[in-house]
């Protein structure tokens, strides 16, 4: 029972995780290893040297910490992710490193707090993982938030500094105002540095997923995602309905009007698509002048009436071509539904014969009827 709650912990849900989510609990897992190691090798000190005053310290403090990054990777193993959330959870990485120095201040080191290397490199740990966080604001703000923590530590570590060079001096050396604020400056650098890695992996990511003429999910983008939704709809037994649309005589408005009419044509559908189904339903360029559209949780007769809808806005438009005339655009459809239990390969297939059947009665309609379709 433990086992396969822990299992299920670890991997998170991706099925009722969105993007922003799924990122957050792959930094908390690495928080997670990260803490269990600092935990287990500060334990292991401890019980080797238990006279050393430090290494028990340091002891509930890696355990605390190690509770912590548990409970946000259970937190974050599904849901959808608030803007909140992911600021929250980057500041209090760095914030975590702070409290190190904070420590080495507590226990009469402050040379250890602001010349030491090790913990200071932490920082930058932290602020690798808001690259991966789709959101340059929270590279940023985590990047001045551990300027700012630290900038408050050197501060306490020159009113504390000692009139005369201690053992921890000695180790560590002298205090030098120009070399902390440099450190405090990279530290905002470096936070500017992971925004603009976010920033341009989700220009990548959009690229990657997005057809660029329609806004649309790309065909492949798409497979992906309702291959995910049959698995959930395999375990709980919903519907599922599957459109394939087709503009009609598109090769003539290309003939007739040029190729810009045409994508002129295919933005304007490509609009009318996505602004009509519903946030659960998805919807894709599937190649061409063909969309394909998926109907979560939708009977074929229930998609019927989505589709019908669809067919009367987007015969409603007129696009203007290059010439200045009017464009009048109709779509045929072919519908398909199921469990679960098929696959969309099949669902398609059935759609698609179906959406010839259309095109073959005259076009500008929809057909759900079975069509026999040669396996």
């Amino acid at each position: 029972m433990v086992l396969s709650w822990w299992q299920e912990v670890w991997r998170g849900d991706l099925e009722r995780s969105d993007l922003a989510m799924q990122a957050e609990h792959r930094v908390a897992r690495s928080r997670f290893v990260l803490m269990l190691v600092l935990a287990v090798f500060g334990g292991i000190l401890a019980i080797s040297d238990p006279t050393h005053v430090d290494y028990v310290r340091a002891v509930p403090v890696n355990l605390g910490c190690l509770a912590l990054a548990l409970a946000m990777l259970v937190v974050t193993r599904r849901g959808e992710c608030p803007m909140w959330l992911s600021v929250a959870t980057a500041i209090g990485d760095v914030s975590l490193v702070s409290l190190l120095h904070v420590l080495d201040l507590v226990q009469g080191n402050p040379s250890m707090a602001v010349n030491g290397r090790v913990t200071f490199m932490g920082y930058f740990l932290a602020l690798v993982g808001t690259c991966i966080r789709w959101d340059r604001r929270v590279a940023w703000s985590a990047g001045v938030v551990a300027a700012l923590q630290y900038l408050g530590i050197v501060i306490a570590a020159d009113r504390m500094w000692p009139a005369t060079a201690t053992r921890d001096v000695l180790q560590y050396g002298l205090f030098d105002w120009g070399v902390q604020v440099e450190r405090a400056v990279v530290l905002v650098l470096f936070g500017f540095v992971c925004g603009r890695i976010a920033a341009w992996a989700v220009t990548l990511r959009e690229h990657a997923t997005t057809d660029l003429l329609t806004g649309l999910m790309t065909r492949r983008t798409f497979e992906g995602r309702v291959s995910d939704e049959l698995l959930r709809t395999r375990r709980l037994g919903t519907p599922l309905s599957v459109a394939m649309v087709d503009i009609d005589h598109f090769k003539r408005i290309n003939d007739e009007h040029g190729h810009q009419a045409g994508d002129a044509v295919l933005r304007a559908v490509g609009a009318v698509l996505s602004g009509a189904i519903r946030r659960t339903d998805l919807v894709c360029r599937w190649g061409g002048e063909e969309f394909a559209i998926v109907y979560l949780d939708t009977s074929v007769d229930d998609a019927a009436v989505h589709v019908e809808q669809l067919r009367d806005r987007v015969r409603a438009l007129r696009v203007r071509a290059g010439s200045g005339h009017e464009i009048g655009v109709t779509i045929s459809a072919g519908l398909a539904g199921g469990t679960g239990q098929m696959t969309l390969e099949s669902l398609v297939r059935q759609a698609d014969a179906r959406l010839l059947r259309a095109k073959r009665d005259g076009r500008n309609q929809l057909v759900t009827v079975e069509v026999p379709v040669i396996s």
